[in-house]
């Protein structure tokens, strides 16, 4: 009875050690499982991807070597002259060494403070074509890498379309929602290393601001000169113009065309 206890107690261990090593390995997305080469062809494959890729250094040479390696591939597709699953097989080896070298340069130009909008797009593109052969499911940290590559770059274009936007705020609530998005990009790792970025997307707030401000101001202005005549309804007028007023003012923002405007119907009442 103790003999079958204690086997069913050994049992149990390994069953618990195999789960805890399936869990972090096939969860975890720091793990790379790599591939394993199925045929000679892939081997060879395999033995030139990390000559010529892994083992250098020089970002635009590992990319030009990626491009020769992948287009001989894809040759041997075409030609027939191999099976898809040795297609596939070879793909996953250049592509696991090369990922890795997309994901490095593409961080490093994320940290620094002068981005590249060409290079950021070369960078989403590249992670999108590695991804779409879909032969890095089991390398958690290559595809968790390149599609934080690919978010990084969304989230940039959309950032720098709104900084190069001139929004024609029509209420304050509008100009807070400008504000509320430029300083969330503002404020977003790693968006927020890039100072032209950061720069630019203060000047569309500021473009925000004297657009309403415009508005408000030829508001303003028009009550003036009603209040500069005979009128009845002053009181409700002048009212009328502070709420407005207010309603600027409560940005926090200076613009001299209101401040001008208002001091005319401050001056007519």
């Amino acid at each position: 009875m103790k003999t079958v206890i204690k086997i069913a107690l050994i049992v149990l261990a390994v069953a618990l050690i195999g789960f805890v090593v399936w869990h972090f390995v096939s969860k975890d997305e720091t793990a790379n499982v790599g591939p394993v080469a199925k045929t000679e062809y892939v081997k060879q494959v395999a033995d030139r991807a990390e000559k010529v890729i892994q083992n250098v250094d020089d970002y635009s040479q590992v990319k030009m070597n990626f491009t020769d390696l992948e287009n001989e591939i894809m040759a041997e597709k075409a030609n027939g002259t191999r099976s898809e699953e040795e297609i596939k097989n070879a793909l996953e080896f250049a592509i696991f060494y090369f990922a890795p070298k997309v994901i490095k340069q593409a961080n490093e130009h994320f940290s620094g403070s002068e981005w590249s909008s060409e290079e950021v797009r070369d960078f989403k593109e590249t992670a999108k074509h590695l991804l779409d052969y879909h032969v890095i499911e089991d390398s958690a940290a290559n595809q968790a890498g390149l599609n934080k590559v690919i978010t990084v770059a969304d989230h940039y274009a959309a950032a720098r379309q709104l900084a190069s936007s001139s929004p024609a705020c029509g209420s304050a609530d509008q100009v807070r929602a400008i504000m509320s998005k430029a300083n969330a990009y503002k404020n977003e790792d790693p968006l927020k290393n890039c100072t032209q970025l950061c720069s630019d997307l203060d000047a569309v707030v500021t473009r925000a601001v004297n657009n309403y401000g415009a508005s408000v101001a030829a508001k303003l202005n028009a009550y003036a000169n009603q209040l500069s005549g005979e009128v009845d309804n002053r009181q409700d007028l002048f009212t009328q113009a502070k709420n407005i007023y207010s309603q600027f003012h409560s940005l926090g923002r200076s613009n001299s065309a209101v401040e001008t405007a208002w001091r005319r119907v401050d001056s007519a009442y």
